[in-house]
């Protein structure tokens, strides 16, 4: 999915949330100045809202994947 999509189905994520009452205010405002990153939040929104998480597999598995090249970008600049 495009970054544009995605940013447009985490509105509406964010949005549902709050009207149903899944996140209240205190604690989206929490999460958002915390470092969990977006794709957890999202993922859990998703899950609250429609039960599964059978359409986001692709995009946890990219998130994965950026953690790893992320740790070995942080092992090479520790080792130089």
């Amino acid at each position: 999915m495009d970054s544009v999509r995605d940013s447009t189905l985490l509105e509406s994520a964010l949005d549902f949330a709050l009207d149903s009452g899944v996140l209240r205010n205190s604690a989206l405002d929490s999460a958002l100045d915390s470092k969990i990153p977006q794709i957890l939040l999202f993922t859990y929104i998703f899950y609250a809202r429609f039960g599964t998480f059978r359409h986001f597999t692709h995009l946890t598995a990219f998130h994965k994947n950026q953690n790893l090249k992320a740790k070995d970008e942080y092992k090479r600049y520790k080792n130089f």
